[in-house]
């Protein structure tokens, strides 16, 4: 949109950013989602230690691009909010979920909150609602994700008239629960003819992969690894059921993607994924667990629910990322 961006990140978290924008990595670990597959105390303590190791390193390395932007744009966890000190420029501070109420004073001293999936809702405090702030789903990139007919040269191998496709898309982090999908299909296959496709990258992926090979007897299982992100509309286009297992969600735009290009989804009901996952578009199960995702694949696969109605019948268009970005730069111009 023509204007000059600085991202300061943890230093293996910009892989996909565009080379327009000046990327700052910060030599710590990212902690996020080892510190949701340790048990609380101990996970709350993780995600403490590295917000407070990110900060102290960007006041000591970091200062000048705080100190001489014209908006700090803070997304994370609430006590990036303290960053302010380092600069004169309005800060804004994205909300993706409610965070614990004595986490409220740090979202106190915003200039501005994006609440991101209608995450608002949570909040009743008056004070903190009458900051000045937007609410913004997620967006998509609706000429990429929606249904298409693929040609036998663009339909990928595995996808066989024969085989029932389930497809997960996302990072392979403890957050996401992928083990529970294996595990789903390993005590569905003797009933039913699946092929699991994983697409993705993480710490967890040799892991996943050894837990396949020990549970999974004749299930074809493909790891596909990172996928360009113009290519994962092929993926959904190929697959009968889209799966999503998360132990944690607010407005997973995976998920948005996979029912745009009008794949049958099968999600737990946790964030904003009942409010996405419409009416005869998906199956949202109430038990997050192993047992819970069983469930609901076997009534799904049982009744052939994802035949019921064509991709297109399916298919729901989301707002694009243009609308979130417009709304973000006008918060910011009220802010200034």
């Amino acid at each position: 949109m023509g204007h000059d961006v600085s991202y300061i990140t943890i230093g293996n978290d910009s892989a996909d950013l565009s080379n327009d924008v000046q990327t700052i990595g910060v030599d710590c670990p990212y902690a996020y989602d080892l510190s949701y597959s340790a048990p609380d105390p101990l996970g709350k303590i993780i995600r403490h230690l590295n917000e407070e190791l990110f900060i102290y390193r960007i006041r000591r390395d970091i200062r000048e691009p705080l100190s001489g932007a014209d908006i700090v744009y803070a997304t994370g966890r609430p006590v990036l909010s303290r960053l302010r000190e380092l600069t004169d420029a309005p800060f804004v501070y994205t909300v993706r979920g409610r965070v614990n109420p004595l986490y409220d004073r740090y979202l106190k001293r915003a200039d501005g909150l994006v609440f991101w999936g209608g995450c608002d809702e949570e909040y009743g405090d008056e004070s903190l609602l009458s900051i000045p702030n937007r609410t913004i789903d997620p967006g998509i990139d609706p000429e990429t994700f929606c249904p298409q007919e693929l040609s036998g040269g663009d339909r990928p191998a595995y996808a066989t008239n024969e085989s029932t496709v389930l497809t997960f898309s996302g990072r392979l982090e403890p957050v996401k629960q992928i083990d529970n999908i294996i595990e789903a299909v390993s005590r569905l296959e003797s009933e039913f003819d699946l092929t699991l496709v994983i697409l993705g990258d993480g710490s967890q992926r040799s892991k996943l992969e050894e837990l396949a090979d020990s549970i999974v007897a004749e299930t074809p299982i493909h790891f596909l690894g990172r996928v360009e992100h113009d290519s994962i509309p092929i993926h959904l286009n190929a697959s009968d059921i889209f799966i999503l297992a998360s132990a944690m969600e607010n407005h997973p735009i995976a998920l948005k993607e996979a029912i745009a290009c009008g794949t049958y989804s099968v999600a737990p009901a946790i964030g904003r994924i009942p409010q996405i996952v419409a009416e005869g578009t998906g199956y949202i199960y109430e038990d997050n667990t192993i047992e819970g995702l069983t469930a609901a694949l076997q009534e799904i696969l049982s009744n052939n629910r994802h035949k019921h109605r064509s991709r297109w019948e399916r298919s729901v268009q989301f707002a694009d990322w243009n609308d979130a970005a417009d709304k973000i730069v006008n918060l910011f111009e009220e802010v200034q």
